[in-house]
Order: C-alpha cells, then sequence, then structure tokens
C-alpha cells in the first residue's frame, strides 16, 4: 500500500490545513475547505520581530534551547495587540498573532543584561527575584505591554531581531 507521503492530492490537502486560521478551522470540514478558493484560505503570520513600536504580548519564558552550542534563556512572544507602530509604513508588517523570540545567551555579557532589562520588571510585577520563578511563573504564559524595537542583522539584512523594553505586565 503507498503512503499518503507519495499521494499530491493527500499533501495539498495536508499543506491546506496548515494555513487555515484557528477560526476557520473550527469551522471547516473538507468538504467546504475542498469548495473553498485559495483566496479563501487565511494568511500565515509573519515569523519575524515585529516592526518598532508599542504592543501587547504573550510571553513565556523556557530554558531548553541552546543557541550555537551555548545555553540560552529565550523569550518567546506573541503580538495579541498592536497599539502603536513608529513607522506606519512597516504597519503591514506586523499581525495580531505574530510570534518571535528574544534569546539571552549565557556568557555573552550584554545579552545577560538584555536579560536583566526584561526579567526584572516582570520578577517586580510578580514579586518574585530569583530567575527560575520568574521563568516557572511565565511557563503557561503572561500577557505584558512593552516597546519592541526590531534590528536588523548587519551582517544579512533578512534577519531581524527584537529587544523589548518598557515592560509592564497586565
Amino acid at each position: 500500500m503507498k503512503s499518503n507521503y507519495f499521494n499530491p492530492l493527500w499533501l495539498v490537502q495536508s499543506c491546506m490545513f496548515a494555513v487555515i486560521s484557528l477560526e476557520e478551522g473550527a469551522s471547516m470540514n473538507l468538504a467546504s475547505l475542498l469548495d473553498a478558493s485559495i483566496d479563501d484560505l487565511a494568511d500565515l503570520p509573519p515569523m519575524e520581530a515585529p516592526p518598532t513600536g508599542f504592543y501587547n504580548f504573550n510571553l513565556k519564558l523556557t530554558t531548553n534551547r541552546k543557541i550555537n552550542e551555548k545555553e540560552a534563556v529565550i523569550m518567546e512572544l506573541e503580538v495579541r495587540e498592536v497599539l502603536e507602530v513608529s513607522n506606519p509604513e512597516e504597519a503591514e508588517q506586523v499581525k495580531v498573532g505574530q510570534k518571535f523570540s528574544e534569546a539571552f545567551i549565557l556568557g555573552n555579557e550584554i545579552s545577560i543584561g538584555r536579560m536583566k532589562i526584561a526579567l526584572k520588571p516582570i520578577g517586580d510585577a510578580l514579586g518574585l527575584g530569583k530567575i527560575s520563578d520568574i521563568v516557572a511563573a511565565t511557563s503557561a504564559g503572561i500577557m505584558i505591554a512593552a516597546t519592541c524595537k526590531r534590528r536588523i542583522d548587519k551582517n544579512d539584512p533578512e534577519k531581524k531581531y527584537a529587544s523589548l523594553s518598557n515592560i509592564t505586565v497586565i
């Protein structure tokens, strides 16, 4: 029996399900999907740091990843509300639901300093001072308001990084 992975129709159907938004997916079945136009399907939100601006985010901290063989604390973020985009021409580059992260790499004093700037207001708001407690408290996600500054990698203009500041737990 042939595997579905080699069936082009199955592959197209599977890929189509991947781009349906949660709202559409909840009410769409295979028959209605196959009757839909490609233009009816939701676009994926961008997967990069949003433009410089002020946002509401869902934040989760994780510690189970390495970057270039170095341990890191990862701040995973999801845009929940766009409050202000500094450059109106970049407003289309951010969507609610957009996910990105900011990494704090151990052994890099600038990265650790950035982590302190990000985690201090969260710890203060939650009444926590120990980093492991802050990580544990955010593991299910917390809502924050923050300024996000986007910077472009000097060696690769396609890479965009985020730095958060003015963080307030909401």
